[in-house]
């Protein structure tokens, strides 16, 4: 696939890559991707848990949307 990107986005892909922390152009865009996947996983949880709270009466005190994070 060949994928057309703006002249900042493709000036940090060439640094990302250039500065070795990244081995091609695809990878730094495979890791974009990845973090969006993460990112959308989280909101999707979020809005799950936020709408079992308001289903639940609207108390949105004890939710916690990151299982795998403790409330302090």
């Amino acid at each position: 696939m060949d994928l057309p990107v703006d002249e900042n986005s493709e000036r940090l892909i060439e640094r990302l890559v250039g500065e070795g922390r990244y081995a091609s152009p695809t990878a730094v865009v495979e890791e974009g991707l990845r973090l969006l996947v993460e990112r959308e996983a989280k909101l999707t949880a979020l809005r799950e848990h936020v709408q079992n709270a308001i289903a639940g009466g609207g108390d949105l005190s004890n939710v916690n949307p990151w299982p795998s994070r403790r409330k302090t």
